[in-house]
């Protein structure tokens, strides 16, 4: 892609899996040309934040107990890029993901939104996205933990 683009760890909270992503993009050299960030909240921000620095991500601190909505605005507010939006819940099982999504946005041309469908190793959708729900721009989950029939492709 042509322009520049930001990942964003929106909910960023130190546990195995975050470390992991984290980590998946901090050492994978295709994502040298990324802007990395990842949400953190205030509470413990100082140690997490030297870790993620390490994996060059830039941090944003956020109010305990903030809601998704929430630190995903922080995350809208901190960037003038294209932008992809994860949870720290998610396990990247594929190295093509990133290169996917960018063609798919590529495809659409111009201004758009592109996504994928997380599925669970039970077969469950965790996410398909979310809808914005004007004027608070309050988010809503699309396709939580309902059994994975090929919905939402």
């Amino acid at each position: 892609m042509d322009r520049k683009l930001t990942v964003a760890i929106y909910d960023w909270d130190g546990s195995e899996r975050a470390v992991n992503l984290a980590r998946a993009f901090g050492e994978d050299p295709r994502t040298a040309r990324i802007d990395k960030l990842a949400v953190l909240p205030r509470g413990d921000s100082a140690a997490k934040g030297r870790f993620l620095s390490g994996l060059g991500f830039r941090t944003v601190v956020t109010a305990d107990g903030s809601s998704g909505s929430s630190r995903k605005n922080l995350v809208l507010d901190e960037v003038e890029t294209d932008l992809v939006l994860l949870s720290c819940e998610v396990e990247l099982i594929d190295g093509e993901w990133l290169e996917r999504l960018e063609e798919e946005a590529r495809r659409a041309g111009g201004e758009c939104v592109a996504g994928c469908k997380v599925v669970d190793e039970s077969g469950l959708v965790v996410n398909a996205g979310n809808h914005v729900v004007q004027p608070d721009c309050e988010m809503f989950q699309i396709g939580g933990l309902k059994k994975d029939l090929n919905q939402y492709y």
